[in-house]
């Protein structure tokens, strides 16, 4: 479960790594409500009576001091939270709301489509009647922790080369993913945002890099000032010395060793570049900075990997016998402009795939009108 005070957009990676969320601050439209309700996780915020303590990596309810990695349930329905593992099981749909849902389908003239950006998620939307993926967020499937690590060193990268390489490696992870997706979807809608968020996200928080780098740095000094324990205690106590000095020759040897192999200095240099990267990305309103489309203009290679994604994954799809038209959605899209940037890439990419896969890859492009400017120049932009 992650615990916090109140959680920031910073806090993405926790999300996708706890079961749940709690918050002592907060209601049911706060971020971490509404991030967790997109999730599909449960959350319980506004929990007054909870004081955290993010340095002791603790909270306290009264007398009941909860620390990192102890067992909690919480229950999003009712707000309770319990100490220890409460035993749960999975919620599924009565066989009466499957009927009157089969009534519903009959005379509906409207259709729904879910938001859903793993094939598991996918899975479970069309299991519960939907008829498309209305939003499939891209950035999602860079958070996963065997493919955050990748994103990291694509983000830190110098050159476009190193950044490449890095995409190179993510990849067949997009692929797959699409792939899977397009599967269960089989001749449904599926409409694929780009890469939206700006980058730092997927960066750890100039507050917790620097206790890290703070904490290493003290760490570096035990190690030198273990050195000199053997004659310090030589001087102070000559028979405690001579009783345990075996064991203090192989202690100094070890940390001789690790002195020698500069672990620390290496990590702490590691945590100074990767602080520098995120207090250069910070911004004072990253939700309308350097993000979406903005970002795959400044690093076309981003937008370039995911369309090759998008359509390697198709074209494999169709070879199988399967069904697909992916619809590709730029985000933040202010002008034409913008569009008409990315739609290169596209129109570049999805020749190469023809080409080498030899038959008709179809799709469908556009942009997701959500900021004002793309309101007043809808028309414009729909030219594309």
């Amino acid at each position: 479960i992650l615990v916090r005070e109140e959680t920031k957009p910073e806090d993405i990676h926790g999300f996708f790594a706890a079961q749940g969320i709690l918050t002592s601050r907060g209601g049911k439209t706060s971020h971490a409500a509404v991030v967790a309700r997109s999730m599909g996780k449960p959350c319980v915020s506004g929990c007054e009576a909870m004081v955290i303590d993010h340095h002791a990596r603790e909270a306290r309810v009264g007398d009941i001091v909860l620390r990192e990695g102890d067992l909690i349930t919480i229950d999003g329905t009712t707000g309770n939270v319990y100490k220890g593992l409460v035993p749960t099981i999975e919620p599924e749909f009565v066989e009466d709301l499957l009927v009157l849902l089969e009534w519903a389908d009959d005379i509906a003239e409207l259709q729904v489509m879910a938001n859903a950006e793993t094939p598991e998620a996918v899975e479970k939307a069309k299991k519960y009647g939907a008829v498309g993926i209305g939003l499939c967020r891209t950035e999602r499937m860079f958070n996963q922790s065997d493919r955050l690590p990748i994103v990291q060193e694509m983000i830190l990268a110098e050159s476009a080369e190193e950044r490449q390489a890095a995409l190179d490696r993510l990849l067949p992870f997009m692929v797959e993913d699409f792939k899977e997706i397009f599967q269960i979807m089989d001749g449904f809608p599926v409409t694929i945002r780009l890469l939206d968020p700006p980058i730092h996200e997927f960066l750890p928080s100039a507050e917790e890099l620097i206790n890290e780098i703070n904490h290493l740095k003290e760490l570096k000094a035990v190690i030198e000032g273990m050195a000199g324990l053997p004659e310090t205690l030589k001087l102070l106590d000559p028979e405690l010395h001579e009783r345990y000095a075996p064991s203090l020759e192989v202690i100094v040897k070890g940390l001789e060793e690790l002195k020698d192999r500069q672990i620390a200095e290496k990590l702490i240099q590691e945590k100074e570049l990767i602080l520098k990267k995120v207090r250069a990305l910070a911004e004072i309103n990253p939700m309308l900075g350097h993000r979406g489309v903005r970002l795959g203009i400044t690093y076309p290679e981003i937008y370039s990997t995911q369309i090759k994604a998008i359509f390697e994954a198709t074209a494999q799809h169709i070879k199988e016998g399967g069904q697909m038209v992916p619809e590709i959605m730029v985000p933040q899209v202010c002008t034409l402009q913008e569009l008409k940037y990315v739609h290169r890439y596209v129109t570049a990419i999805h020749k190469e795939v023809e080409e080498n896969h030899k038959i008709r890859v179809p799709y469908k492009f556009g942009t997701m009108i959500e900021v004002v400017r793309a309101c007043m120049r809808a028309g414009r932009i729909a030219e594309l």
